[in-house]
């Protein structure tokens, strides 16, 4: 199991503070894990005003250095709350509204998870097995013979 997976697993309440940003003596944001207290290394800015945070409890990566400047301002420190990843293209295994699970108790989780399993099971028997190139010519062959037959009953007609 991931270290990723690990601490997914360990999120009970996803309002929870998890690690924090702060803004050291040189200016150089630095994320605190919430638990063992310990400080990270600098974060290094992006090219587009944002800041590349290490790797944390939340599962943040980023953040806009305008929102961390306003929030440093106003509280001292920047909270982070846990929040799952979220996978862009298709993807096989993916598990639909994956971020709900965190508020589901476990018996309801393990209810959830058995659907999905069972209606992607019956989604891979459902897909068409590809044709051979037999039955490919068979199916062009009868596509041709309803064109006939509908041509001929066009040309009957005038």
């Amino acid at each position: 199991m991931s270290k990723k997976d690990v601490i997914e697993n360990e999120v009970t309440n996803v309002n929870e503070v998890l690690a924090h940003i702060i803004k050291d003596d040189e200016g150089n944001y630095r994320v605190v894990d919430e638990a063992t207290g310990e400080i990270g290394e600098p974060c290094k800015l992006t090219k587009d005003d944002g800041i590349a945070l290490t790797p944390n409890r939340a599962n943040r990566l980023w953040i806009a250095i305008a929102k961390a400047e306003a929030l440093l301002a106003a509280q001292g420190r920047v909270d982070l709350v846990y929040k799952a990843t979220k996978k862009l293209g298709p993807v096989s295994d993916r598990i639909p509204n994956k971020e709900l699970l965190a508020y589901m108790d476990d018996a309801t989780r393990e209810e959830y998870l058995a659907i999905v399993a069972e209606a992607k099971a019956k989604m891979e028997e459902a897909k068409k097995t590809p044709l051979t190139p037999k039955e490919k010519l068979l199916a062009q062959i009868e596509r041709a013979k309803k064109k006939l037959a509908a041509f001929d009953e066009t040309s009957d007609e005038e």
